[in-house]
């Protein structure tokens, strides 16, 4: 046997009227705020808005300067501006809470609405711009690292009544740095700074501060990125041993004959009495350092540059060993071409005629 359950009956009120409450935005940097009253049958003429409380950005109580406003209605419309002065609220993550109350016919309406203080600013860094797979460009986040790349910092303020008047930029090095102001003629609404690593020192953290005013209103934001080892990207390496005319292409990563190679590692030095190494072939401007074994590890493109240049280079050495590591450049036309190499094995055999020398490199 089915059963059936009864219906349950809703009772509702026709209240002869609605009304519907708007704002149009508010943020730290504007001085007022607009609420609009929408009442669809035209039959309201005032409503009462009054302001239950305030919570600032630590969800902390606070008492409103002004506890109500009469907002007027004609032809089923009306709209009050209120001060921040008057709203008692300026910083962004702040809130208010109102009640609005009208009455028609003897019942009485009662609705409710709140207003948050929104942040005008934002801040996008650092990023390059990436051609996608359909050509179009994109933002694209990217880690800022010592070397002369440029990438991008921006900056935008979005105030409801286009409120701000000027915008400060400074910047400092480490958390404990002094901020100094940077030089330029930055409009107050948006702009984009380019940022490039190698004027910085490996891991420090660069601040930025921006400070938006209108009259006493502020905002502030603040970013900060840290300077990355720029790193050699590839890895390579290979054996060499006593073929004839064989060489290295540094550049190429592949082995090559020495007689056409514009840069080559070739001819393992190889004798009876006990030692070997490596020298430049066709190209007189492959150039070579001797440098700690840490400098392997640590693969860093600027550190290679600086010992480089801070050495004696040298077209090669006659007599290496396992874990030898050297720095170089090469040359390709005008570019110049620097990386780090390591003797992985080195081998000798009495008679000579299966020595090799084996490494690995970055470049």
């Amino acid at each position: 046997m089915a059963s059936c359950e009864k219906e349950v009956e809703i009772e509702t009120t026709d209240l002869g009227t609605e009304f519907f409450i708007s704002d149009n935005g508010y943020t730290s940097l504007d001085t007022e705020v607009t609420f609009t009253i929408e009442n669809q049958k035209s039959n309201l003429s005032t409503v009462k808005m009054t302001a239950l409380g305030i919570t600032d950005a630590d969800d902390e109580t606070v008492d409103p300067p002004v506890a109500s406003w009469d907002i007027a209605l004609t032809s089923g419309a009306g709209s009050i501006t209120i001060s921040s002065a008057d709203l008692g609220m300026t910083a962004a993550g702040w809130s208010a809470d109102f009640q609005y109350d009208a009455s028609f016919d003897g019942k009485a309406i009662q609705r409710f609405h709140s207003l948050s203080v929104s942040n005008p600013m934002t801040l996008t860094a650092p990023y390059i711009w990436v051609e996608n797979d359909d050509g179009e460009l994109e933002l694209t986040p990217t880690t800022v690292y010592q070397n002369a790349d440029v990438q991008f910092i921006d900056y935008e303020v979005d105030s409801i009544n286009d409120a701000t008047q000027s915008i400060t930029i400074e910047t400092k090095v480490g958390v404990n740095g002094d901020y100094a102001e940077v030089a330029g003629d930055f409009s107050y609404k948006s702009g984009t700074l380019e940022i490039v690593g190698d004027v910085y020192n490996v891991n420090d953290t660069v601040y930025y501060m921006f400070t938006a005013k209108n009259d006493d209103h502020e905002q502030v934001g603040e970013l900060d990125f840290v300077i990355n080892t720029a790193a050699f990207a590839n890895e390579g390496g290979a054996l060499l041993d006593v073929t004839p005319e064989q060489g290295f292409d540094l550049v190429a990563n592949e082995i090559v004959v020495d007689t056409i190679a514009d840069f080559e590692m070739v001819h393992v030095v190889l004798t009876s009495i006990g030692f070997q190494g490596f020298q430049t072939a066709s190209n007189p401007e492959a150039l070579f350092v001797a440098v700690d074994a840490s400098v392997f590890d640590n693969n860093d493109i600027v550190e290679t540059k600086a010992l480089f240049a801070a050495g004696t280079p040298v077209a090669g050495f006659d007599n290496v060993e396992m874990g030898d590591v050297f720095v170089y450049k090469t040359m390709r036309g005008e570019d110049e071409h620097y990386g780090i190499i390591k003797i992985t094995k080195a081998y000798l055999t009495t008679s000579g005629d299966e020595d090799y020398l084996e490494f690995e490199y970055l470049y």
